[in-house]
């Protein structure tokens, strides 16, 4: 008889799972959109400043100006970034598919996964304060996880 999954593993893997399903969709959605014209960014710069209070604008200009800048970004790196992310994604749902079959290897995938995402992170939005924000919550985020994927790692052969 086969080994027996822990219900603490598969709860992890299934919250994993919800997470990268939530995060699918949006990379095929940029994928099919594709890369950003000058007309839909001059659109978007519409859409984030009317979302702006006078008060916003005026104590955080940062929010503004870094929401452009990193609309730019995605446009001029668009191919490479949706590469990364695909990427990324396709080996952290085989890392989680592989624990969930008890299989160590994947929870050595899943560190991958955690780490591609956070340079990803890193290399194009480093400096920026959202940047740095989704770079500590990921950050976090990870460490969790594979904190508590490693207290699973001797049930996995």
């Amino acid at each position: 008889m086969g080994k027996v999954r822990p219900n603490g593993l598969t709860a992890l893997c299934i919250l994993s799972w919800v997470w990268m399903a939530f995060s699918l969709p949006s990379v095929v959605t940029e994928l099919n959109t594709g890369r950003l014209t000058e007309a839909d960014i001059r659109e978007q710069k519409i859409v984030i400043l009317e979302s702006q209070t006078p008060e916003t604008i005026e104590m955080m200009p940062w929010v503004v100006e870094e929401s452009i800048e990193m609309l730019y970004i995605s446009r001029d790196n668009f191919s490479t970034m949706m590469i990364i992310n695909f990427v990324a994604l396709i080996i952290g749902l085989i890392g989680v598919f592989l624990m969930f079959q008890l299989r160590k290897i994947g929870f050595y995938m899943y560190i991958g996964y955690s780490i591609i995402s956070i340079a990803y992170w890193l290399y194009y939005f480093n400096g920026m304060t959202f940047g740095w924000i989704i770079i500590s919550t990921t950050a976090i985020f990870s460490a969790l996880f594979i904190i508590l994927y490693g207290t699973q790692l001797k049930k996995m052969t």
